[in-house]
């Protein structure tokens, strides 16, 4: 069983997974929506907003998964930590399907309030290695008696399976790190120019709240 799927880096932060239950599907949307707003540092983030990409998605037959939803170490890579500093409106999460509970890159505590915000918003749950070696594989699996792919992803919808995983240790995320590193280096300009506008709002958010206690 072969489940056609993409990951998409929003302009403003997250990353949202989509599960489509056809290749043809899968490819129509990325020719169609994402192919033209890829940025010139292919692996970073497009030019599509979260809004913008779960407003495509609500047109497709597909499900729409916030992946960790609570981000990586200072990054906004994550649904619900853009909505925790305010950058994005909680109603956003009402587009979304599922929420990725056990991501391997993800330190334990943080899948954990990922099941936690998984079952207060009566979401359906996956799991993902976020692996970029082949090693990484299979260390992390959603699991579901379905005899095809559209009983499989109807499961997740319907709160009909559960993940089983483990995340990596520090020396497996070093190595992962190191080997991934070398594919951005033709890429370094624009990869800081992605960066330095995805954690501006950060910086401003910060340079405001000092200023209020200043007058304080």
């Amino acid at each position: 069983m072969l489940i056609p799927g993409t990951e998409i880096s929003a302009h403003d932060g997250p990353h949202i997974l989509i599960y489509f239950y056809t290749i043809s599907e899968m490819k129509e949307f990325y020719e169609k929506y994402v192919k033209e707003k890829k940025r010139k540092s292919p692996y970073l983030a497009t030019r599509l907003t979260t809004q913008d990409i779960v407003e495509k998605t609500d047109n497709y037959n597909c499900l729409t998964v916030a992946a960790h939803p609570y981000g990586y170490l200072l990054f906004n890579k994550g649904i619900q930590k853009c909505i925790d500093l305010e950058y994005l409106n909680h109603n956003i999460m009402e587009h979304f399907d599922g929420i990725e509970v056990i991501c391997g890159g993800m330190v334990r505590k943080l899948n954990v309030k990922a099941v936690k915000l998984a079952l207060e918003c009566e979401k359906g749950i996956t799991g993902g290695t976020d692996g970029h070696l082949l090693t990484d594989l299979g260390n992390v699996v959603t699991c579901s008696r379905a005899d095809d792919v559209e009983d499989f992803l109807t499961n997740i919808v319907k709160r009909r399976n559960f993940v089983v995983g483990k995340e990596k240790n520090i020396f497996k995320k070093s190595v992962m790190a190191a080997i991934v590193l070398t594919k951005y280096f033709k890429y370094t300009i624009p990869s800081l120019r992605i960066h330095y506008e995805q954690n501006m709002p950060r910086v401003k958010r910060l340079q405001k709240k000092i200023k209020k206690k200043i007058k304080r």
